[in-house]
């Protein structure tokens, strides 16, 4: 092991929080709870204490405050501090997997909550995603979000710095920090423990191969960790542990402006990354919930949305439309977190995943329904056959088509008496 250089290193205390995985989601809440309630304990015994990094994501927040709201004030008020750090992310989703207009609306989401608790943390942080999609570049970019952290999607050998630059489809370049040894290269350390750093005597020599800073990005925290205390004392058991190396408890941002100028000379990144051993097979798996997951996202995406748009510029609001709207793309951004929408987690998941899914589908359903009735001029509350006979063709494309439509209506009795006519659109007669 190196040491003869100096390094610095940022400790980085978080926990990766995977909102449903081998259990449910209301089994992890329990953690959750219990999590919360250390870190505040924490917090309040530790006036020192530095940050909690809350794993680039914001649901947590809403998880917890779900079942513990007489403790939501104290927990705001951390936020609002500075002490718990949340966002950009609404869910850790599966870019890979999930479309693209829910990737921007996942963090479109994430950045709006982050804000209403004082806080907008531009990292772009993505620990655990199977593979990294091209676009991302693009769509951080698009947020102000120049850098990106992630362990999974490229070849060790592929890098020669931890601190590079990564190219996307269309040229946008971020910086790029490769978590060569990890989000939990220091999972379990803890003050005075020198068995705590088991982890960390397994990945130092690597952290120090591929530092081309020369400082140490240090997480200490792994999926569902509790927090830990007295993160000064785990730091002086680092440094006494590893001669050169001087450590701190900080935050990302911090590291990020510490290497902010070490990101140039290094071999770069570019396109997709897709490089994940072993989890590269999650297209098939759960096909079920994995169909359901694209109808809904087309459903909101290209016809929920857009009709529901074209009703009110038509003068014809539809009531608490936006709020079913935004109901529905919470059921749907709720199934991508990346052990959710890969279908790598129990059966109890996927059970949940396809009821969220499907009453999004509910949702999307009656939304096109009222909003088609709108632009039709007919009254949406009653029922069909009371309706004047319409056909409505939408096309859900943003290019002109041509295309020959078949359809089938319900006619009312009482029309039929004297038999049918049909006229087109300049009164000229139609065959029936």
């Amino acid at each position: 092991m190196d040491t003869t250089t100096t390094y610095k290193a940022v400790v980085v205390t978080h926990t990766h929080w995977d909102r449903e995985w081998y259990s449910a989601v209301e089994e992890y809440r329990f953690r959750l709870v219990a999590f919360f309630d250390r870190l505040l304990a924490i917090l309040k015994a530790e006036k020192g204490y530095h940050s909690f990094w809350l794993d680039g994501q914001v649901i947590p927040l809403e998880d917890v405050a779900a079942v513990w709201p007489e403790r939501m004030a104290e927990i705001e008020g951390a936020v609002r501090a500075g002490k718990i750090l949340v966002g950009p992310w609404y869910v850790l989703a599966d870019q890979m997997i999930v479309g693209g207009e829910p990737c921007v609306r996942n963090m479109l989401k994430g950045m709006r909550l982050t804000a209403r608790y004082g806080q907008d943390n531009r990292i772009g942080y993505v620990p655990d995603n199977f593979g990294q999609m091209s676009q991302l570049p693009q769509i951080l970019k698009g947020f102000g979000i120049d850098n990106a952290i992630f362990w999974r999607g490229y070849r060790l050998e592929e890098i020669d710095s931890a601190e590079t630059w990564w190219t996307g489809a269309d040229g946008t370049r971020v910086r790029v920090v490769c978590l060569t040894a990890g989000y939990s290269n220091a999972r379990a350390a803890t003050a005075g423990a020198l068995e705590s750093l088991d982890r960390l005597d397994m990945m130092m020599p690597r952290m120090k191969q591929y530092c081309g800073s020369g400082t140490l990005l240090i997480m200490n925290g792994i999926d569902h960790a509790l927090p830990t205390p007295n993160l000064p004392g785990a730091c002086e058991t680092i440094r006494q542990r590893y001669p050169g190396v001087d450590p701190r408890h900080g935050s990302l941002a911090e590291y990020l402006a510490a290497v902010r100028g070490a990101h140039d000379g290094h071999r770069e990144l570019n396109g997709e990354l897709f490089h994940v051993p072993g989890l590269d097979g999650c297209l098939s798996n759960r096909p079920v919930q994995k169909r359901l997951n694209r109808l809904l996202e087309n459903r909101l995406a290209h016809y929920a949305e857009p009709l529901a748009v074209l009703a009110r510029a038509g003068g014809r609001e539809m009531p608490a439309a936006r709020g079913f709207l935004e109901r529905a793309w919470q059921l749907l951004l709720r199934c991508h977190p990346h052990d959710t929408i890969c279908g790598c987690h129990a059966d109890s998941v996927a059970a949940d995943m396809e009821a969220r899914l499907r009453r999004g589908l509910q949702i999307t359903a009656e939304v096109e329904r009222t909003a088609l009735a709108t632009l039709a001029g007919a009254d949406p509350d009653y029922a069909p056959a009371k309706n004047p006979c319409w056909v409505m063709v939408f096309n859900p494309s943003p290019w002109a088509r041509t295309e020959v439509i078949e359809t089938g209506i319900d006619l009312p009795a009482a029309d039929l008496a004297g038999g049918l006519e049909a006229v087109d659109a300049l009164g000229r007669p139609c065959p029936v």
